[in-house]
């Protein structure tokens, strides 16, 4: 009768085992609903790195669409190189310049923690389980001109992307809404114009 009864408990036990692990795995692949995990690493055993998209939210994309047009008084040639340059003025390397199209792509790699950090932190990890810090980020530039509806000038849109992988590799990229963002580069891009 012992062994009945300690059977029933193990069972019991095992049981709530069971449901407190499958809550532990759904609790891990709920996602919020404006993002996108294209790539998965692992549940208890990170054998791989985790990428993630995340969708801007409707006040962003409001945000988004108010700031990333702008218009110029120039013709197409000068306002693509005037582009080019600010793009390297504000730190980034151009990947791509397309005349027949009037696009511009160019990227902006950033550090975010000194070598020396990095390093103890890599130390630490080997010996003890650290919680991700962001490391790195890789800030994508796409510009593309076309000429204004009405023939007079130059129409602009711009998008800004980033890309910031952490400690354990995972990266979250998303398009970036901060109107700051777009106004230094349209005011810097309207003073090469203005040369």
């Amino acid at each position: 009768m012992y062994r009945r009864r300690k059977r029933g408990m193990m069972r019991g036990w095992v049981a709530v085992l069971g449901v407190f692990v499958a809550s532990a795995v759904l609790a891990q692949d709920a996602t919020k609903p404006n993002e996108e995990v294209t790539g998965k690493g692992g549940h208890f055993l990170h054998y791989s790195s985790t990428q993630t998209n995340v969708e801007l939210g409707e006040k962003d994309q409001q945000t988004l669409q108010r700031v990333r047009d702008h218009r110029y008084s120039a013709s197409l040639d000068p306002a693509l190189d005037a582009a080019v340059q600010t793009l390297r003025e504000q730190g980034y390397e151009t990947t791509m310049v397309d005349r027949e199209f009037h696009l511009v792509e160019a990227r902006h790699n950033e550090v975010l923690v000194s070598q020396g950090r990095e390093v103890l932190r890599g130390v630490l990890k080997a010996k003890v389980p650290l919680p991700s810090k962001p490391d790195h980020q890789t800030t994508e530039a796409l510009i593309l001109l076309e000429p204004a509806p009405d023939g007079q000038g130059v129409f602009a849109r711009t998008r800004f992307r980033r890309t910031v992988w952490d400690s354990n590799g995972d990266s979250r990229t998303s398009v970036l809404s901060d109107a700051a963002i777009y106004d230094q580069f349209y005011g810097a891009l309207a003073t090469h114009l203005s040369r």
